[in-house]
């Protein structure tokens, strides 16, 4: 079975690990165990509270599990997801992306697509209720960037960089805007 192939994974990582894990380690053996099910979401959220990026790493893992609902106690997987979506809006915008992805990657059945929409709306419930404005700033930037892309592809090459830098110069920078790559983002 599934739970049987993770937790011998589990054990397997177990003794081949050596001590003095980093907060990366720490968070692949807590989401490996979780594979296993094994209840680890309060030790995936005290190293959250040390180490943001090592959990965040793994917010695809995450939302998946909640999505499908392949935890044991889903409830509580889900409270927890969005517990960290209302502690860390960059991890929100990580499960955003995911799910919008994952929904218009794949043809699903209306069940499916309902269960994409609702914990959609669950994580931008639980971002904006941290932070009202913040959530969509994203978002909607990246829209307007990907606007700006489908027009300029019917603007003759030559023209293309001066219709490039007009539109970028009327584009709002979000407030709190981040570049969601490099070391800091991971």
């Amino acid at each position: 079975s599934i739970r049987h192939f993770w937790a011998a994974r589990l054990e397997r990582a177990r003794r081949l690990a050596l001590g003095g894990r980093s907060c990366a380690s720490e968070a692949f053996a807590l989401t490996l165990r979780l594979f296993a099910h094994e209840d680890v979401l309060e030790g995936l959220f005290a190293l959250f509270e040390v180490a943001p990026e090592a959990v965040s790493f793994h917010a695809l893992q995450l939302s998946a599990f909640a999505l499908f609902g392949a935890y044991p106690d889903g409830a509580a997987l889900r409270a927890f997801l969005l517990r960290l979506c209302a502690a860390d809006l960059r991890f929100a915008h990580r499960v955003h992306w995911y799910l919008a992805a994952f929904a218009s990657g794949l043809r699903l059945t209306a069940e499916a697509a309902r269960a994409v929409d609702a914990l959609g709306a669950e994580v931008r419930g639980a971002a904006a209720a941290a932070d009202d404005s913040a959530f969509d700033d994203a978002p909607r930037f990246v829209d307007d960037l990907a606007a700006i892309s489908r027009d300029l592809k019917a603007i003759d090459r030559p023209a293309r960089n001066e219709a490039l830098r007009l539109r970028l110069r009327g584009l709002a920078l979000p407030p709190r805007a981040y570049v969601p790559v490099g070391a800091s983002a991971v």
